[in-house]
């Protein structure tokens, strides 16, 4: 199945997404799974905020950045927590092709520079969970005959989705007055498919 084609989601999964950010702003949420800053291979600044709701034990940067002990606190709390995502990722999880689900939070007048990762298999699957508009995504794609093109996404309505490879120059703005909240999926596809 392809978890990241919109007309697969999980509507019951895409529920609790958008519930769980109104539990996790109203203070329903476990601190250990709250908002924090991240670490990442570009500084994202202290503008961008993000609070997981699964992580991969197996991903690589957790390895560097967390206790075994705690992750295994942390996993268990997730899985209580948000458990439909839990199960419906369960086998990318297994499969060592899916590093995270997190809500990722741009605050008011942020901006992230254009920058890229060096994740060769992966890709970011974005969801809008809120924006007051005036909030948007650029990001390059690679057509079928080789060239580059620039792509622009305004964020508009809740439940908007895109995927994009992340190792290609993107950025991000928010020029409202509120937060604008995605919700991020970052998980790999198969060598064949690149």
């Amino acid at each position: 199945m392809d978890f990241f084609n919109p007309k697969n989601l999980n509507l019951d999964v895409v529920s609790e997404w958008h519930d769980g950010w109104l539990r996790l702003i109203n203070d329903k949420i476990p601190n250990e799974i709250g908002l924090r800053r991240w670490g990442a291979d570009f500084n994202h600044g202290q503008n961008w905020l993000i609070a997981p709701l699964l992580l991969n034990p197996e991903w690589e940067l957790l390895k560097t950045n967390i206790t075994h002990e705690n992750l295994l606190i942390v996993h268990k709390l997730m899985k209580k927590t948000y458990p439909l995502t839990s199960e419906y990722f369960a086998e990318l999880v297994s499969k060592n092709r899916l590093a995270y689900v997190a809500y990722s939070v741009l605050l008011p007048g942020a901006e992230l520079k254009p920058h890229r990762h060096v994740n060769p298999n992966s890709r970011k699957f974005h969801h809008l969970i809120y924006s007051q508009g005036d909030c948007g995504l650029m990001y390059m794609m690679r057509l079928s005959n080789g060239k580059s093109q620039k792509k622009v996404h305004s964020w508009q309505d809740p439940g908007e989705c895109l995927v994009f490879n992340d190792n290609w120059i993107h950025s991000a703005w928010n020029h409202s007055e509120q937060p604008r909240i995605v919700l991020v999926i970052d998980y790999s596809i198969p060598k064949e498919r690149i």
